[in-house]
């Protein structure tokens, strides 16, 4: 790795807004979608990522989720609210999933999130000249924590996938972008959630032969799309 490369990383504290504003970078879910393919990624995100959006938030931040989000029936007080509304069975849910996680293992993974540092942006370029950013969730001392939302039957797909569904390039990306910030090589984990009864908890901490097979095929997609001359930085 070259010294030119290691200086030109840099890590910022901004909003998301922020973060979703700035063109001409390949962020994670643009890989994902480059492996897979599609590069059409400016659409705007699916309802039914909203739940998964706002318990990110309810948990990182919960500021923001305050700024961005109320319950349908209150918003009658104001019809000029423009946060996003949810039911109060999504609520409910939502204030169900959180507690318990912050419940389980004596607290082990609310002292985690509290402590780690979260929705830290990380910008930086490659040897080509191809700029990367990623927003990784928490990052507490060499670990890098990604919390993801489910319902019980995707949960149960997601986890007997041994390539995670395609998030290990996620994973890849992550782990490069704090190694080049750190010059410390991460561990990576899942932290799982069910947003819906019985609201199970699980730690997926991946092991060194997923995280090599990561690496090798991020360089393998990076390599790809050099090859292919795709104009992805716009």
């Amino acid at each position: 790795m070259s010294s030119s490369y290691k200086q030109l990383v840099s890590a910022v504290d901004e909003p998301m807004e922020v973060y979703l504003s700035q063109k001409g970078y390949i962020s994670s879910s643009k890989l994902r979608k480059i492996a897979e393919g599609t590069i059409e990624v400016n659409l705007p995100r699916r309802s039914r990522f909203l739940m998964g959006d706002a318990f990110h938030s309810f948990v990182l931040e919960p500021s923001v989720f305050n700024r961005c989000y109320i319950e349908a029936e209150a918003s009658f007080a104001d019809k000029n609210d423009q946060r996003q509304k949810l039911t109060a069975e999504q609520f409910l849910n939502l204030s169900r999933a959180k507690s318990k996680l912050f419940e389980v293992n004596d607290g082990c993974y609310q002292k985690l999130i509290e402590e780690g540092r979260k929705e830290l942006s990380i910008y930086w370029s490659d040897d080509h000249g191809v700029r990367f950013k990623v927003r990784p969730d928490v990052i507490v001392r060499d670990l890098i924590v990604d919390l993801k939302t489910f319902s019980p039957s995707t949960r149960k797909a997601f986890l007997a996938d041994p390539y995670r569904r395609g998030y290990l390039l996620q994973a890849a990306l992550y782990r490069e972008a704090i190694t080049l910030l750190t010059d410390r090589v991460p561990q990576f984990a899942f932290l799982i959630v069910e947003l819906s009864k019985p609201y199970r908890i699980t730690w997926d901490l991946l092991g060194s032969e997923q995280l090599n097979y990561a690496t090798s095929y991020l360089s393998k997609i990076k390599s790809q799309f050099l090859q292919d001359g795709l104009k992805l930085n716009n």
